[in-house]
């Protein structure tokens, strides 16, 4: 495929993701819960799919240990529910050891690891997401469309920036087409829209937007050579073919898993 017809496919299918995407966040509470319920379970099963050339982990509890965790945290954010039930993960986590003495599989621990690995990885990552959208368990959309049109401003100037000026190789063993100028590129942007994002959504003030573009910046970037890495463990190029000019889901939102922590801890302990 020339690459013209790779950018087109890119931005089409951006377009598509992107509309989609502000509209589940915009619309109301349960739509956006919709959205982070569909982005966990794609990049949970795509994820499992990845890994299944090695481990073959139960995908059913897996699936269903990483939406235990989606639905409680959201329970728990809106203040639907106590903290304390959170507790029942860990009874449901033992679980992923008692399944194995009966599965009879050849690689049991690497089952049980990739299990936990998907959970840490993608679930929590996702479920956190409640934590920086619900304050005082009122949902607001600015926090969340704002977080992600950084993400996308940070993922987007920096590959513009790295293909018109990019020299010096970022990480060369990982990702060889990162550069040290696209992610000064990304930096510079991301800002610029820190300042937009405090003009149009004054939840935060400009030093708090200025400081998740930052954690975003720096973190996304470092989530995108954690999943090339990912990638070249398993010696394939794209997570997925699901997102025609961008992959899989876990090639479209790396990013994210890696930053979300980051930034709810920051909301969580300075807000």
């Amino acid at each position: 495929m020339s690459n013209s017809s790779n950018f087109k496919q890119r931005v089409i299918t951006g377009l598509i993701g992107t509309s989609i995407f502000v509209f589940g966040v915009c619309f109301n509470e349960y739509s956006y819960f919709l959205i982070t319920f569909l982005l966990l379970n794609l990049c949970v099963w795509e994820f499992l799919d990845l890994v299944k050339k090695i481990a073959q982990p139960s995908r059913f509890l897996t699936m269903f240990l990483a939406n235990s965790l989606l639905f409680l945290s959201y329970g728990i954010s809106r203040n639907s529910l106590p903290t304390k039930y959170l507790a029942v993960l860990i009874v449901l986590f033992c679980t992923v050891f008692f399944l194995e003495l009966f599965r009879k599989k050849e690689v049991p621990f690497i089952n049980i690891a990739f299990t936990f690995l998907s959970i840490i990885y993608i679930a929590i990552p996702v479920s956190l997401i409640h934590f920086t959208t619900f304050v005082n368990g009122e949902y607001h959309y600015e926090i969340m469309l704002g977080i992600i049109l950084l993400l996308w401003t940070s993922d987007s100037f920096a590959y513009f920036t790295g293909r018109l000026v990019g020299k010096t190789k970022l990480f060369e063993r990982i990702s060889p087409k990162k550069t040290w100028e696209g992610s000064l590129g990304s930096l510079v942007f991301a800002v610029g829209m820190a300042f937009g994002l405090n003009k149009f959504f004054p939840i935060f003030e400009l030093q708090q937007w200025i400081i998740m573009a930052v954690i975003i910046v720096i973190c996304g970037g470092l989530g995108d050579l954690v999943e090339s890495l990912l990638k070249r463990s398993f010696d394939i190029k794209d997570s997925g073919t699901i997102l025609p000019g961008h992959g899989g889901f876990l090639d479209r939102f790396d990013g994210l898993f890696l930053s979300i922590p980051f930034i709810t801890t920051y909301l969580v302990l300075f807000e």
